[in-house]
C-alpha cells in the first residue's frame, strides 16, 4: 500500500483484500495514508459490484496482483475494465502461474495467458487478412483463439513483459481499431 501511495502520491487508492482481519488491523493506518480497503473475494460478481459502486467506479488505474488464478482474474477483468476510464490502466501480475495446477481452476479452458494472446493476435493482425482463407494448422488454432476470446471493447494496446501486461483503454478521441492504415510509400494490403 504505501508504494502505491508514493508511486502515485495525488490518487484516490482503494484496495481490494481477502483477508477481512488484516484489512480491521489496518484500516486506520490505510486512511491515514489515504488508502481505503476493500473486502471480498474477486471471483465473486456481487462482491466485485460491490466494490464498484463503493469506490464510484471510474478508475484510471486498476492493479490486479489477487488470486493469482485464471478465473478470478478473468471475471475481475470483465467486471472493472468497464469502469476504467478513457485513457486508462489496466496492470494483471503474476501470469506466470496460470499453467500450474494449484493456480489453473479452468483446467486449461482459459488460461489468462492464452486469452491475452487471443487479445494480441487481433490487435497485431490486419482484419482484411483475417477472412478464414487460413490454410496452415497455426493459424486455424489462432482464428480459434480469436472466436473464443474476443477483444473486449475499447482495448488499445496490450504490453506484456516477464509475468505481466498492462491493458490500455482507448481515449476519448481514439477509436479502438485492430487494422491500421498503410504508412507514406507502403501499398495497403491487397483485399
Amino acid at each position: 500500500a504505501k508504494l502505491w501511495r508514493l508511486a502515485l502520491p495525488n490518487a484516490e487508492l482503494w484496495e481490494a483484500e481477502t483477508d477481512a482481519v488484516c484489512v480491521r488491523k489496518h484500516r486506520e493506518r490505510l486512511l491515514a495514508q489515504g488508502i481505503h480497503a476493500l473486502v471480498g473475494d474477486q471471483n465473486n460478481r456481487s462482491t466485485v459490484e460491490h466494490w464498484i459502486r463503493k469506490s464510484g467506479g471510474h478508475f484510471s488505474v486498476v492493479i490486479d496482483d489477487g488470486a493469482h488464478k485464471n478465473g478470478p482474474i478473468l471475471t475481475s477483468f470483465q467486471m472493472l475494465w468497464p469502469h476504467v476510464v478513457p485513457g486508462g490502466l489496466y496492470f494483471i501480475e503474476d501470469l506466470h502461474v496460470g499453467r500450474k495446477d494449484r493456480w489453473d481452476d479452468t483446467k486449461g479452458e482459459a488460461v489468462m495467458a492464452d486469452v491475452l494472446q487471443a487479445w494480441m493476435e487481433q490487435k497485431m493482425i490486419f482484419s482484411s487478412w483475417r477472412d478464414g482463407s487460413a490454410s496452415n494448422y497455426a493459424n486455424r488454432q489462432a482464428q480459434q483463439r480469436v472466436a473464443k476470446w474476443p477483444v473486449p471493447k475499447n482495448v488499445a494496446f496490450i504490453f506484456c513483459q516477464n509475468a505481466a501486461c498492462v491493458i490500455g483503454k482507448t481515449t476519448n478521441n481514439i477509436r479502438a481499431r485492430s487494422t491500421f492504415g498503410a504508412g507514406k510509400g507502403c501499398p495497403a494490403p491487397e483485399k
